[in-house]
């Protein structure tokens, strides 16, 4: 997000995007966050986290390469739809799975050390973005390795990240595992 944050409406500008289109996209990207937030807690009462989480990460993923679509509209508008609808999603995945995996006594902490990480990563990638585009002069190169590093990111969520809710009581006799 930091990315979108600092760079994108100066590549839509490299772009040559009209600003009716930037700015109606940027309404939209913000507006579909909102509703991403609030129904991603619905969807994950109802479907496996790790796959929702997973999901959004790969749809992100398109998004990001939509930014590299031939047409102008699909660079704005399909991108703001598909980024919207996943940006907060993940947020809120990403914090039910801290609480389901660490607890209530210690979750704030676990996702605070994760939103750190987090940080890191979005000044890194707005650097990276400046590095790109100073470089090459064009967001481009950084924009494929950002929708790869996404990708795998969705990947290693849907095959990697368990559901404690959902792993196999332990053989009898043993204790269970504690959740912190």
């Amino acid at each position: 997000m930091a990315f979108i944050d600092v760079h994108l409406v100066a590549f839509w500008q490299d772009q040559s995007a009209p600003r009716g289109l930037m700015g109606l996209s940027l309404s939209l990207l913000g507006v579909l966050e909102l509703i991403s937030g609030l129904l991603t807690g619905w969807l994950a009462i109802r479907l496996p986290r790790r796959a929702l989480l997973g999901g959004f990460y790969l749809l992100r993923s398109c998004a990001v390469l939509l930014l590299l679509g031939a047409s102008q509209d699909l660079r704005t508008l399909g991108f703001s739809v598909l980024f919207g609808a996943t940006y907060l999603g993940t947020v809120v995945l990403t914090s039910m799975s801290c609480l389901a995996r660490y607890g209530a006594a210690i979750k704030g902490r676990a996702f605070g050390y994760l939103f750190l990480a987090h940080q890191l990563g979005g000044f890194a990638s707005v650097q990276l973005g400046a590095f790109s585009h100073d470089r090459w002069g064009s967001y481009q190169p950084y924009i494929v390795g950002l929708a790869v590093l996404t990708a795998v990111g969705g990947l290693t969520s849907w095959l990697f990240l368990r559901d404690p809710r959902a792993e196999p009581a332990p053989p009898a006799g043993l204790p269970a595992p504690s959740s912190a």
